[in-house]
């Protein structure tokens, strides 16, 4: 496994920690967690401390970049003028205007951005 790695340019995020209880003889490092080296320092590993019900203690995987809070999209749709809203499509979308072009999709995107 080791020349594997060396060979495949693979990064052993492992730090030592027992992750596997053998019955009646203790503890061993069986379980392996490899990435990418570019992914080497943006993640941290660690491994629970209860075995949770099984013979293999659960690893930990976590990233260390920070996350942009302010990435998801947000709505105020209470505050939203559905009635106008509902009469600007009546009054852009109509059966006639989809039915007469060639791409109904491409029109009604078109419409629905402006």
């Amino acid at each position: 496994m080791e020349d594997f790695i060396l060979k495949q340019n693979i990064s052993l995020l492992n730090t030592g920690i027992f992750t596997y209880l053998l019955p009646g003889t203790g503890t061993t490092a069986i379980d392996l967690s490899l990435c990418h080296p570019s992914l080497y320092l943006d993640v941290s590993w660690s491994v629970h401390q209860d075995l949770c019900g099984s013979d293999h203690y659960p690893v930990i995987i976590r990233s260390n970049v920070p996350q942009d809070q302010d990435a998801l999209g947000s709505w105020k749709l209470h505050k939203a003028d559905w009635n106008a809203f509902t009469d600007a499509c009546r009054q852009e979308i109509t059966v006639d205007s989809i039915t007469s072009v060639t791409d109904p999709v491409l029109f009604f995107s078109k419409n629905s951005l402006q």
